[in-house]
């Protein structure tokens, strides 16, 4: 990584009063009050050092993060997702059958837990001779916080009305999302030059599918037969895409504004390539004081290989990767009795199955 500017401390430190004392033709003393008072303004100097190099990097695309990203973004027409909330479809009964309709407002709210709302999206009627109908109702909390509650979770009405029985969510809630992280913000501004052309390229593909949910890391493009493209899009944390979110990325990959004209878009999940994680680590017997910290710290190292080998599409299982991050935080050996080196394609995804993660003891070299 470059500086703009230099912002070395002792650096500025010493050039402050090597020219000083060139100057002055004196030589400053540790408790000579004049020395403690340049580095007082050292010290302010190396403080705007930091900020001046953090202001240039901030118009690199590379450096960018928060408002400055946003306005690098605009250059590109990118405009950072905002954050989303989560919807699901729920299931409203009638005690018995009328001969009467029952009208069940657009916002009625119905809860989980007395603390997260979600609020019908229009306005539905029970008709005579019915005891239920289904609406759609989105999550009066933006983000993730309204995702994944199970069928039947969602089922303590707020708004009641007469002759009511119960209600349910009968899908499970999701397309809830976080404001775009920088990341894959920055990602998809970099990518944005292959939205430019009209034929259909592979980037192209790419850049558009990933402006259909903030959440979606990687995208797999490629084409069987003429004429035919198929897209597969992943998730944050290896998370497969919902009917929702392939739903999402068809509408805006077969526009005819973005799809050429003789394409048929096929949206579809990744492939999945489960693997069994059966690891014994060892400990130099020097370190066994520090047992604890070391496992503490191997136990992250894999959770971070798990997380880096779902976090894009046709990484290969790479049980070496697993190895270094182990040793590199502290065990002297490792034994991986699984994964096995394997080679995925393209549209695949490895994601972890069984996790086994065991102290083999104390060894010398």
């Amino acid at each position: 990584m470059f500086d703009f500017v230099n912002k070395d401390p002792q650096d500025i430190i010493d050039n402050i009063i090597g020219l000083f004392e060139k100057i002055s033709g004196e030589k400053l003393y540790p408790g000579d009050p004049r020395k403690q008072f340049l580095l007082t303004l050292a010290n302010i100097i190396i403080q705007q050092r930091v900020v001046i190099d953090q202001a240039c990097k901030a118009n690199l695309l590379r450096f960018a993060q928060g408002n400055s990203l946003d306005e690098l973004g605009k250059f590109s027409n990118v405009i950072r997702s905002e954050a989303t909330a989560a919807a699901t479809i729920l299931k409203f009964a009638i005690s018995k059958i009328l001969d009467i309709r029952v009208i069940i407002k657009k916002g009625t709210r119905v809860t989980p837990d007395g603390s997260l709302f979600f609020a019908t999206d229009e306005e539905v009627i029970i008709e005579p001779g019915s005891t239920f109908v289904e609406v759609k109702a989105t999550c009066l909390s933006k983000g993730t916080i309204g995702n994944d509650f199970l069928v039947g979770q969602i089922n303590n009405i707020v708004d009641g009305f007469p002759y009511f029985r119960s209600v349910s969510n009968t899908t499970i809630s999701g397309g809830g999302n976080e404001v775009e992280s920088d990341d894959i913000y920055r990602d998809r501004i970099r990518n944005s030059p292959e939205s430019f052309s009209t034929a259909g390229p592979e980037g192209g593909y790419k850049y558009w599918a990933k402006t259909a949910d903030a959440n979606i890391i990687d995208v797999a493009v490629y084409s069987v037969n003429p004429g035919e493209v198929t897209i597969k899009p992943l998730l944050n944390n290896g998370v497969l895409p919902s009917e929702e979110v392939i739903s999402k990325v068809y509408s805006i990959c077969n526009d005819k504004r973005i799809r050429p004209l003789t394409d048929k878009v096929i949206v579809t999940t990744p492939r999945v390539i489960n693997y069994d994680l059966d690891v014994t680590y060892y400990i130099h017997n020097s370190n066994s004081a520090q047992k604890d910290e070391i496992s503490s710290k191997v136990n992250d190292a894999i959770a971070d290989y798990i997380k880096w080998q779902k976090s894009k599409l046709g990484l290969n299982i790479n049980p070496s990767r697993l190895i270094a991050n182990v040793i590199n935080e502290g065990a002297l050996r490792v034994e991986v009795n699984s994964p096995v080196y394997k080679v995925i394609a393209n549209d695949q995804v490895a994601i972890d199955n069984n996790v086994n993660i065991k102290f083999g003891g104390f060894e010398d070299d």
